[in-house]
């Protein structure tokens, strides 16, 4: 807006006919000046979108990696037997119960902020679940 203004002054002071065709060429250079600068923020939004959307997809790929996974035990100073779960819910269904003998790891990386996902070793029947982490001991 001040560029419009500077140029509205400068018309009042050329009075011949060339005075006004050179102010209505920076007129013109001005507007195309304008109209560069918006086609680059534009540009630049859509380096922006790409960007955030390239980082995204590279969170999603990081999440695809072998888990962590640790030999645990039942800590028996807090319970004898364990619920091993087939959801990571207090509510869930009873799959199996732990003793202090029961072999298993925990899988670090898909447990969730209260369950850990536990794997038994060596045993039949269910082998996969999910137990209160405050009832077990990581090695």
């Amino acid at each position: 807006m001040e560029n419009q203004n500077e140029i509205l002054e400068q018309i009042t002071l050329f009075a011949d006919g060339e005075g006004v065709i050179t102010i209505e060429n920076e007129i013109t250079e001005v507007e195309e000046v304008e109209t560069e600068i918006t086609e680059v923020e534009e540009v630049e939004t859509e380096i922006t979108e790409v960007e955030e959307n390239q980082n995204e997809q590279e969170t999603e790929v990081k999440t695809d990696f072998v888990p962590v996974v640790k030999e645990a035990t039942i800590n028996i100073e807090k319970t004898k037997k364990l619920n091993m779960r087939c959801e990571a819910r207090k509510d869930a269904d009873v799959v199996q119960i732990l003793t202090a003998d029961s072999n298993f790891c925990v899988n670090i990386s898909e447990s969730t902020e209260e369950f850990y996902k536990i794997q038994l070793l060596g045993e039949t029947g269910e082998s996969v679940g999910y137990c209160l982490k405050e009832f077990i001991t990581i090695k």
